[in-house]
């Protein structure tokens, strides 16, 4: 609440100014206005240090809080000295006094209603004259617009703070989800590797390890059978060849897929676009992906990455969008976003890169501007 403290804090001086200069028309002693002035400065003073000292002190609760009751205390004797002494020229300080009472002793919802009600009931205690009571309106209507507004201020200081502390531990919720993520893909290898190694071990190893055997026991009869020992390096060369043909199997069963393999890694760039980003990603593909060779993957690959970058730089774009259509003789790829076109399009260094890469896979790259946003079509003709 250091808002609506400094809020009270101002007034209070204003009002002061203002009790001072009514009295100085009325002609009263300068001894008197001028020790009042310093009283009154030095109460006002004591009074925001302590509301100060109370740091995150809520009005709506005094308990507990002692600094805050001799605060409350001296609002209180201020007024009681106030009521005592009469003086109409005070009157403005009486009311800023008022409602800061009130704002100790009220909830929120009745703060206005009672601060209003309360100015009424002085005007019939203190009627004064009208150019006073001209002021005290001002004052009165100033001053509650002005708490109205230091507690709006104070709710979204709040707010800003909360949601910077949301984000701080969402960035660290995320930057956890990353390590996760590359600590399940570390195992995910490993475990890959296991099991490559256990099936290479238990298939591969023993067939080579008979053949060793056979081909010891074929050096030992050279010298006494020799059909004996031809007949076990027969067999070893056997075994050996199937050893071989079962570890070609195994390669080409582990080996992935190749249109998975360059798929998957365009996802990735798509999905990791959407995670820090927020630029909402969608992959579409139609027909037999196996035609794409792995050079034409790679080229399609790097035009995704250099055309996101192109968005996320120079497009107000909310989405990108990425096409792999394979036909019988072609493959279309077409990217596009909804972005803002304005103007001649000027190629930059990026969007030449891409038309060079293009060309370099023996495809031909055309760039398309109208009001739904910006697309690139690429064509490769395929064998």
């Amino acid at each position: 609440m250091k808002e609506t403290t400094r809020v009270f804090a101002i007034y209070k001086v204003i009002a002061l100014a203002i009790s001072l200069v009514f009295m100085q028309q009325y002609s009263k002693e300068t001894v008197f206005i001028t020790g009042s002035a310093l009283a009154f400065l030095c109460i006002f003073i004591i009074m925001y240090a302590l509301d100060l000292k109370c740091n995150g002190w809520k009005r709506e609760s005094l308990k507990g809080k002692w600094l805050g009751k001799v605060n409350l205390f001296l609002i209180l004797l201020l007024e009681g000295v106030l009521l005592g002494l009469g003086i109409e020229e005070w009157q403005p300080i009486f009311i800023v006094l008022g409602i800061e009472l009130i704002s100790y002793l009220t909830e929120e919802h009745d703060f206005y209603g009672l601060s209003v009600a309360g100015f009424i009931v002085m005007l019939g205690i203190y009627p004064g004259s009208i150019n006073l009571v001209l002021i005290n309106i001002l004052v009165l209507i100033t001053l509650l617009i002005t708490i109205n507004d230091s507690k709006k201020l104070s709710f979204y200081k709040i707010l800003n703070r909360d949601q910077r502390e949301q984000l701080i531990h969402l960035e660290e919720q995320i930057k956890d989800n990353e390590r996760l993520i590359k600590t399940i893909k570390y195992s995910a290898v490993l475990e890959e590797r296991n099991r490559l190694s256990a099936r290479l071990h238990d298939k591969i190893g023993h067939s080579i390890s008979s053949s060793i055997i056979m081909l010891e026991a074929a050096m030992l009869q050279m010298k006494k059978d020799q059909e004996k020992a031809l007949i076990s390096m027969q067999k070893a060369t056997a075994h050996l060849r199937e050893g071989v043909d079962d570890i070609r199997k195994a390669l080409r069963e582990e080996r992935p897929i190749r249109s998975d393999l360059g798929s998957s890694d365009i996802q990735l760039l798509l999905d990791e676009a959407n995670a820090k980003y927020e630029l909402h990603t969608i992959y579409r593909t139609e027909g037999d992906l196996e035609q794409v060779n792995l050079e034409l993957w790679q080229c399609i690959k790097e035009n995704v990455g250099e055309l996101l970058t192109n968005v996320l730089k120079h497009s107000k774009a909310s989405a990108f969008t990425v096409e792999i259509k394979v036909m019988t003789a072609m493959v279309k790829v077409s990217y596009y976003d909804n972005g803002v076109c304005k103007g001649k399009l000027i190629k930059g260094l990026g969007l030449e890169a891409v038309e060079e890469r293009t060309i370099k896979c023996n495809g031909k790259c055309f760039f398309e501007m109208n009001e739904m946003g910006f697309k690139v079509i690429n064509i490769f003709l395929i064998s």
